[in-house]
């Protein structure tokens, strides 16, 4: 028996932004004359948990916080814990949000497997949406660059709309596609590579399956509470297809 809708995140799971979202990154600290030389490493890091946390986070790099610390921020501890200035952040976000759009594509690509993965679950029958905590034009742009028409639907976060590990962009993809779908007991599985997914999916009552090729290793994946994880995209799609096998994600610490 397989799942009738796979719900993916997009940064890490997807796609492998890493090195787009570090260079404007770089640049909006430049901007506001920060001396600031993230790698794509540090990328994946401070992003996970929407933009305003990552600029908290990066700004609290530069002040020396160690990786936990950082993970903390937007869960455990607030940007005031760490003695982060809520006008920088913002003044961070607003440079990186008017340069990244031009940007988010320069490098960005899928990882390998994923192309054959999404045409494997089209042919299966599997509904599949794309949920972000990117802002929505971007996370609706780069879904149609690059998987066109084999995503049902895809989202990001707005104004109106609370970021992960809310489970409301997620539920809203689900009754969606439980809509096209004529079904309103599909089954959904949730499908992410950070702590912020598995709460995500957590909140929403869902099965959740972590992939290890994104933002977080497979390590802290264990650590996190992860209970079904997968290394390759062809490990994925059987997990999709065959979802007696995955496990629901009862441990979130």
């Amino acid at each position: 028996m397989s799942y009738d809708i796979a719900l993916f995140d997009m940064d890490g799971t997807l796609l492998n932004t890493t090195q787009d979202l570090a260079a404007s990154l770089n640049y909006a600290m430049h901007q506001l004359k920060y001396k600031a030389c993230f790698t794509p490493a540090d990328a994946a890091l401070f992003f996970g948990s929407g933009s305003k946390i990552a600029f908290a986070r990066a700004l609290a790099a530069l002040q020396g916080a160690s990786s936990d610390e950082l993970l903390a921020l937007g869960a455990t501890l607030s940007p005031q814990d760490l003695a982060i200035d809520p006008q920088e952040v913002s003044r961070l976000d607003e440079v990186f949000s008017s340069y990244y759009p031009a940007h988010s594509n320069d490098h960005t690509r899928p990882y390998p497997g994923i192309y054959p993965m999404l045409t494997a679950l089209q042919a299966a029958g599997v509904s599949c949406a794309v949920i972000s905590n990117k802002m929505d034009s971007e996370v609706k742009r780069l879904s149609l660059l690059h998987f066109g028409n084999t995503m049902a639907y895809a989202a990001g976060v707005c104004d109106a709309i609370a970021r992960k590990p809310s489970p409301e962009i997620t539920l809203a993809a689900l009754h969606e596609l439980q809509a096209q779908t004529g079904n309103a007991n599909a089954t959904a599985v949730y499908i992410g590579d950070t702590e912020i997914d598995f709460r995500t999916a957590h909140n929403a009552g869902l099965d959740c399956i972590a992939v290890d090729w994104g933002f977080r290793t497979h390590s802290y994946l264990e650590h996190c509470g992860a209970t079904h994880i997968v290394s390759s995209a062809t490990e994925l799609t059987a997990a999709i297809l065959d979802g007696k096998e995955a496990h629901k994600l009862c441990d979130t610490k």
